[in-house]
């Protein structure tokens, strides 16, 4: 139910543009999102990477099984803040 994203955190939701309110309730993400942004459209992630290799960089990993395929999104943040999305689908074993 798109609503429930907006339900999540209604202050925060109130403060984005009529775009980035679009975007959440699609599920979607984009570069310059902060983490309660992408709480907010994506929910908690399953796992949180600190990389040690650069400073201030996090990577939020969602995995999805949808039918015989196997979803992979990767969130990349660097000083709090999107810089990058990967996604990737395989068949599930």
């Amino acid at each position: 139910m798109p609503d429930s994203r907006a339900r999540r955190n209604p202050e925060l939701f109130a403060r984005l543009t009529p775009e980035q309110q679009a975007m959440v309730r699609r599920g979607n993400v984009a570069v310059g999102f902060s983490p309660e942004m992408v709480r907010l459209a994506l929910g908690q992630p399953d796992r949180i990477q600190e990389r040690t290799d650069v400073r201030n960089r996090e990577v939020w990993n969602y995995n999805s099984n949808v039918g015989l395929w196997r979803d992979r999104t990767l969130v990349i943040f660097q000083d709090g803040a999107v810089t990058a999305l990967q996604s990737e689908s395989k068949p599930s074993d």
